[in-house]
């Protein structure tokens, strides 16, 4: 070793002695020389060379680039938030954030801005193509404000290896350019909005090296790119989300060393090409969320494979049981399709096989045993299907990875594993549980031995008997036993702790249960037979449990009073009540005005209807309005509307009809932007209706005149004391009436039955009155009602009615009967095309009845009775169907069918010959009697209560036609 050392150090000695020589007699030979000598000394000390420097040229360039970014500023939210600060000229830019360097030649190899929260609205700067020498691009996260790729400069980037342009808000098309970057082994462009058809522009003569291609979330066009499939170097293909229609080419096949494949969020259809069978170094398979049909292949050969997910599909056919075998398999995604047929048992179970969903398939037959065999399974999801049998729970207790079992939705007999066990000897991990709609018949007592349930769903069975005092013990998340038939409930220990408490729709009979402090979230005993709760109780729940329902009981007694300042928010973060339904039960007094007020400016949903309420709204309130939905029905509230509800921006539903309340119109409400439903029925509301130009607040900057009212649906004044006339623009205000692609859809309808076989509205004489006829309610059936309502009914309104109303398109029922309305009816009636329900009965009205109005093919329903009305009955095929109630009474100038009698008259009857006017007591006929409809509407979304709006509509029919309806939407 010595002798080698000296050896080298004397070769070194000459070629320093050679170098010298040469400089004495050449000075432009002396860069090779010290780059020689450079190299030799590396390698024979064996220490780090010295890096070269950075061209001055592509730091200029560099310089450039930096002088088109717009940087941060301190407003922004950034992961990096940087300026460049070393960017400076006249140093070393290999040095410089983000740069890196070739050490031998200096120059620029790599440029990584990532995330650095960055803008360049003007497109990539084409100095950025002067790095010629770029292989590692990295501007993921620059904001490129829409601009497209550059038609030209890419291409001169021939080096370049990995190119990294992810959500840079790029748009347009790739341009052709593209593919002269033959040296790409990986592109990356997810996550943009770039366009146009990539059928052509990838092929093996193009990328020949590629091997991963993301084009995630675009927008692109077309079919599936068969260029891809030549890329026989690709590892990685994402092209998901990229709006790609048509099949998968079995030439997929050919892509022999993929690993990961990502087709997920396309319109694909066809089946799975049997070609993926080839790829046996696959690891992840993703074709969820699209079209595809057929079978699934057999994948038997892809011992790799570790994530199969092809749920929302149209897959059909059998599961095939080897699925379970795959021995590197750890997750199987299998959902939402038509699978079809039992599960057969398997063998050779894999042993890495860690989440199991099968949910919303057709699946029939028994659970397969075979599943207690996947000991790594930490989830398995079985609902929504059609398997029998029973669950032998204990048994998959004792997988010991097993956290969550769901079998909701099934029609499951039974579930057993009830043996004598101890309680704390299970080791189960189990700590989700659902089995919802399983016909199930008791509770499983195994659910007591499984020591870390924290969720559990048995709604929707038929469970009587007790909910035992266990069921409160380890619960800490999520319990839901509503829609069975518990009776009985024990109170809960003090040392309790439940976020989401749900026991509605039972027959259980007592005290409320009250959780301990500051444990409840989410709290529905709604539906039952509760009768009795103390005080204390409700403001210990009011002050901690954010949603509250106790509708629908049998409580009684005055609601607690107290002041907001007695409740201790701040042990909660600031989480005060937001939710409180109160609805359908016997609460009397006066309320509370924390109640009708909410404490901490956090209250969004308020529902006290149905009860026997007494008090008035406080007409004070601090902090900002957050109500959402407010409904007061049918109780005996006074006095005047709040004025602080015109700052309740977000208020989509106020019903207080049935109160007795004292006021002017609140066209002060008019400038709510999501107000949808306003109810003032059967209250002493007076005076006229304004529109914003009469309003004597409407010098108010905020207050337009195109916003006044724009976004209701439901408008009901009937049954107060409105008179004067009604002025245009207040019909012309309406905008989601005219237009019908706007409305929302009613979610849940139910129609309780006859008058009086209700206990909830009993109290109420009174419903809000609509006449609709019989088959209107079949409508309803259909849970395709899209709501328009204007019911001005019953009040002392005069003047013509104004022709503006024909704007609303969209409207469903009007009624202006019962007011004092005169001049003939508008023509511009026969433009409310989708109307259905057409009430202008006891009335002023003269004229004859206008031929537009048999145009109406939508009207089902309508009453022009007592008025003043002569001539033709217009003939139509929709005016045939109505009956001679429609028009007798009064009308004594009105002839043609269905009148009896004058159906054959071709001219007017003689006075002598008309039939006196009939006198109608101010009830209705007793030839009749009414159904109620409740029509639920949810206004806004995700409220914790699923509280819904109720109005309760009036539906005239006759004995022969009455009948109970029920009706639920999804």
């Amino acid at each position: 070793m010595a002798r080698k050392s000296t050896h080298h150090a004397s070769w070194l000695h000459l070629h320093l002695a050679v170098c010298l020589s040469f400089l004495l007699l050449a000075s432009h030979q002396l860069p090779s020389c010290s780059l020689a000598l450079s190299e030799t000394i590396s390698r024979s000390s064996g220490t780090s060379r010295v890096p070269a420097l950075c061209r001055s040229q592509e730091a200029a360039a560099l310089l450039q680039l930096k002088g088109s970014f717009a940087f941060p500023t301190a407003t922004d939210s950034c992961d990096v938030n940087t300026t460049l600060s070393s960017w400076r000229s006249g140093t070393d830019c290999c040095r410089w954030e983000g740069v890196s360097c070739d050490g031998i030649t200096g120059r620029v190899t790599a440029l990584d801005l990532y995330s650095s929260c960055l803008k360049v609205c003007s497109g990539l700067h084409p100095a950025l193509f002067n790095l010629t020498s770029l292989r590692y691009l990295n501007l993921e996260g620059l904001d490129l404000c829409g601009s497209q790729l550059p038609e030209s400069g890419l291409e001169r980037l021939t080096n370049l290896r990995v190119l990294m342009l992810e959500s840079c808000n790029l748009s347009g098309s790739i341009p052709p350019s593209f593919t002269g970057l033959h040296s790409l082994q990986e592109i990356h462009l997810s996550h943009n909005t770039l366009n146009g058809n990539i059928s052509n522009l990838f092929s093996a003569h193009s990328f020949p090296h590629l091997r991963v291609l993301d084009l995630s979330s675009n927008m692109f066009e077309g079919t599936f790119p068969l260029g891809i499939t030549q890329l026989k170097n690709l590892r990685f293909l994402d092209l998901s989300s990229t709006n790609l229609s048509g099949g998968i080419p079995n030439s997929i096949g050919n892509l022999s060393l993929l690993k990961e494949l990502h087709l997920y969020d396309n319109g694909l259809s066809g089946g799975l090409p049997w070609e993926l069978s080839n790829l046996t170094y696959l690891t992840v398979l993703d074709c969820s969320n699209s079209s595809l049909s057929g079978q699934l292949p057999s994948l038997t050969s892809l011992i790799r494979l570790q994530r199969i997910s092809v749920s929302s599909n149209n897959l059909m056919g059998t599961v095939p049981a080897t699925i379970f075998t795959l021995p590197a398999l750890v997750e199987l995604h299998l959902q939402v399709n038509n699978f079809s047929g039992p599960v057969e048992e398997f063998h050779n179970a894999s042993g890495t096989l860690f989440q199991v969903d099968l949910s919303s398939n057709q699946l029939t037959g028994t659970i397969p045993t075979s599943f207690l065999e996947l000991t790594a399974l930490d989830t398995i999801a079985l609902d929504s299907n059609h398997f029998t049998g029973t669950v032998n729970l204990s048994s998959y207790s004792r997988l010991r990875n097993l956290a969550k079992f769901t079998a909701s939705g099934n029609s499951l007999v039974s579930i057993v594993g009830d043996e004598p066990w101890t309680s704390g000897s299970s080791n189960s991990s189990i700590s989700e549980l659902a089995f919802a709609s399983c016909s199930l018949t008791r509770l499983p007592s195994v659910i007591r031995h499984l020591p870390f349930l924290d969720w559990l769903d048995l709604s929707y069975n038929g469970i009587g008997g007790n909910i035992p005092d266990w069921i409160w013990r380890n619960m800490s998340t999520w319990l839901d036993l509503s829609h069975n038939m518990f009776t009985e409930v024990a109170q809960p220990p003090a040392y309790t702790v439940i976020s989401h408490i749900d026991l509605s729709f039972n027959r259980l009979r007592g005290a409320v249960p009250s959780p301990s402090l500051l444990s409840a979230f989410y709290l529905d005993y709604s539906n039952n037979k509760f009768s009795s709760m103390l005080p204390g109780d409700f403001l210990t729940l009011y002050g901690t449990a954010p949603s509250i329902n106790l509708a629908n009981n049998q409580l009684g007694g005055t609601i607690p009073y107290a002041e907001c300042d007695q409740f201790h928010y701040e042990e909660q973060d600031g989480e005060a009540l937001r939710d409180l339904d109160l609805s359908g039960n016997n609460f009397s007094g006066e309320v509370p005005p924390y109640v009708l007020r909410g404490c901490n400016n956090a209250l969004r949903v308020l529902n006290l209807r149905g009860n026997r309420l007494e008090g008035t709204w406080p007409q004070e309130m601090d902090g900002t309005c957050r109500l959402e939905a407010v409904d007061l029905h049918g109780n005996q509230i006074r006095g005047r509307l709040p004025r602080w509800l015109a700052n309740c921006r977000e208020l989509n539903g106020l019903d207080v009809g049935g109160n007795n309340f004292m006021d002017s119109f609140p066209s002060w409400l008019g400038n709510l932007p999501h107000l949808r439903v306003l109810i003032l029925r059967s209250n002493q509301f007076y005076g006229p209706v304004t529109t914003v130009s009469m309003d004597p607040h409407s010098h108010r900057k905020n207050h337009s005149r195109s916003a006044y009212f724009s976004s209701l649906q439901i408008i009901d004044l009937a049954e107060n004391g409105f008179s004067g006339v009604l002025p245009p623009g207040l019909f012309y205000s309406f905008k989601t009436m005219a237009q019908a692609s706007t409305v929302h859809k009613v979610r849940e309808i139910t129609v309780i039955g006859e008058q009086g076989e209700t206990d909830i509205h009993q109290e109420r004489r009174n419903p809000v009155e609509v006449a609709m006829k019989q088959q209107y309610m079949r409508m309803l059936e259909d849970q395709q009602l899209d709501l328009m309502l204007i019911d001005l009914s019953n009040n002392r309104f005069s003047g013509s009615i104004p022709r503006t109303v024909g704007n609303l398109t969209a409207l469903l029922v009007l009624n202006l009967s019962r007011n004092a309305f005169t001049g003939e009816i508008p023509v511009e009636l026969g433009l409310l095309s989708q109307v259905e329900s057409l009430d202008l009965s006891w009335n002023h009205l003269t004229g004859e009845i206008p031929q537009s109005l048999a145009s109406l093919t939508a009207l089902e329903w309508l009453n022009l009775s007592y008025n003043d009305l002569s001539g033709s009955i217009p003939s139509g095929t929709q005016f045939s169907t109505f009956p001679s109630s429609s028009f007798q009474g009064g009308n004594r100038g009105l002839y043609g069918c269905p009148l009896p009698v004058q159906c054959n008259l071709t001219r007017p009857p003689s006075a002598a010959k008309a039939p006196p006017p009939l006198h109608v007591p101010g009830g209705e006929p007793a030839d009749h009697r009414s159904q109620v409809v409740v029509l639920c509407l949810f206004v806004g979304s995700g409220f914790g209560l699923g509280f819904a709006l109720a109005i309760v509509l009036q539906v005239v029919c006759s004995r022969r036609g009455a009948r109970k309806w029920l009706c639920r939407a999804n």
